[in-house]
């Protein structure tokens, strides 16, 4: 009898320690691996696609307060701690894509927890949104505006194109090119200061990165056009003209108003802005009118429209000064208008440029 109770005595003590030792693993495993209360979770990245110098935002929970030991973790070894980031909350957190970045493989650490990961798209170039302009044609020029707009006539264009949906940023400028000219830094302002022979070279370079063949030969001074290439390039007058109008006869495409349209002297503050801020015409480009002036491929000659081709032309064979188009933020409502064109090389301060390229059929 005195033997039962103590075998039952010890069943009742090993029960309590196991049940203790239980508790004490549970206790453990909960501060190792807070899921149920805590543990930094993420649930979507806006942009999915994106590149170093970009602006992401991760959106999630419990991402706790900022502190030296939380931090946005890259191809699981370059860090942003959260100090550095624009901005830091249990729910979002927005940062700068830091340089080096290649896989895209994204997740968040709080002390010595990690949420789960994520994956992006790395591109090394800033992102280009480009609008697809259908071939047609348009009356070029006009019979009422200035002399080299004189005189309107039938243009065909007989292929499609993309063309760039806002001005060449400086931050795309300086992804192809290493660095970019110009008094502005911010990087969603249109890169300005831009020399023809500038956006020239950055047409082939960005062609040669895509993996396209170069557009442009260039040999010294000398520039000429390989027609065959399926590079980006500049877009000649016509087609430029073409996609501002985007079938309208009026001054200016979208709502037709100026104001809502571009930046021009009267609405600028007599500075450039950022790009897209203003309305798109019909074709879903921004700032076709004002901002930056924007850089064509064609010569310059006053008198061209009374001789020059009407499917596809490609402007005069020579000049001294090739053409900008659009107005900039300096320009009076009369240089933003469509057909306006201009070879004044003092206006380079206000000059960027937006590019195209063929649209390739089988």
């Amino acid at each position: 009898m005195r033997y039962t109770i103590r075998i039952i005595k010890y069943k009742v003590l090993l029960r309590l320690y196991l049940l203790a030792l239980l508790l004490i693993i549970i206790n453990i495993g909960c501060e190792d691996n807070p899921a149920a209360s805590g543990q930094p979770v993420i649930e979507s990245i806006s942009h999915q696609s994106t590149f170093a110098g970009d602006t992401i935002s991760i959106y999630g929970k419990n991402f706790s307060s900022p502190s030296a030991g939380s931090a946005v973790v890259f191809d699981d070894s370059i860090e942003v701690i959260s100090p550095d980031c624009i901005k830091w909350t249990e729910k979002i957190i927005r940062l700068i894509v830091p340089a080096g970045v290649i896989e895209g493989r994204v997740f968040v650490r709080i002390g010595k927890i990690n949420s789960n990961i994520l994956s992006i798209n790395i591109d090394k170039l800033h992102l280009f949104e480009l609008v697809e302009i259908t071939a047609g044609s348009f009356l070029m020029g006009s019979n009422i505006g200035m002399e080299d707009e004189k005189p309107a006539r039938d243009v065909t264009i007989s292929r499609n194109f993309y063309i760039t949906k806002y001005e060449i940023t400086k931050l795309q400028f300086k992804s192809v090119m290493g660095s970019v000219p110009g008094g502005y830094t911010a990087n969603d302002f249109p890169a300005d200061s831009i020399s023809w022979r500038m956006a020239v070279e950055f047409c082939n370079s960005l062609s040669l990165i895509r993996g396209y063949d170069a557009y442009y030969y260039i040999n010294g001074d000398t520039v000429s056009a390989i027609d065959t290439a399926n590079g980006w390039r500049l877009p000649t007058e016509a087609e430029w003209e073409y996609a501002a109008r985007a079938g309208s006869d009026k001054d200016f495409s979208g709502t037709g108003d100026l104001n809502d349209m571009g930046w021009y002297d009267a609405n600028s503050g007599f500075k450039p802005h950022l790009v897209g801020q203003k309305a798109a015409n019909q074709f879903g480009l921004y700032d076709i009118h004002g901002n930056v002036w924007e850089w064509c491929w064609d010569y310059y000659s006053a008198d061209y429209y009374s001789a020059g081709e009407n499917d596809d032309p490609q402007g005069p064979a020579a000049g001294l000064r090739r053409v900008a188009r659009g107005g900039a933020w300096n320009s009076g409502n009369s240089l933003a208008r469509s057909p306006n064109r201009t070879y004044d090389e003092s206006f380079i301060g206000a000059t960027g440029f937006r590019i195209v390229r063929n649209v390739e059929t089988d």
